[in-house]
């Protein structure tokens, strides 16, 4: 299996958007996940993610095909939904990185690929 991991920081994130959104969708739909997004649902969410400075998706290509995704940035970026039990505890977001998913197709399980996703520097 000859894969290619992309490191994709702030706007470089947004000419992948399609693909990486499209791979979400299906693999939260063939995983029994309660979330029933839109494209245009992931579009809006993954915004966030190539309008920012810290955040970082390693996605991985087989050949032209998304196959695998992992995202993160910087909590006091992130969605105030995720943020807010932090800041009401007095702890500081700007220290922590946010992993929001990661995300891989079932055929590509099991080969180390989740584990790479985590080699890279991160927020």
């Amino acid at each position: 299996m000859k894969l290619q991991l992309l490191k994709l920081k702030g706007p470089d994130i947004f000419p992948n958007l399609e693909k990486i959104a499209h791979l979400r969708l299906r693999v939260f739909r063939d995983y029994p996940y309660l979330y029933d997004a839109t494209l245009e649902d992931e579009f809006e969410y993954l915004k966030s993610y190539s309008n920012s400075e810290t955040s970082l998706v390693i996605l991985t290509m087989d050949g032209e095909n998304a196959v695998g995704a992992t995202t993160c940035l910087k909590l006091a970026e992130a969605d105030s939904s995720f943020r807010t039990s932090f800041q009401k505890s007095g702890i500081e977001t700007e220290s922590i990185c946010y992993f929001g998913e990661s995300v891989l197709l079932a055929k590509y399980r099991g080969h180390g690929i989740g584990k790479q996703f985590f080699q890279h520097p991160q927020c």
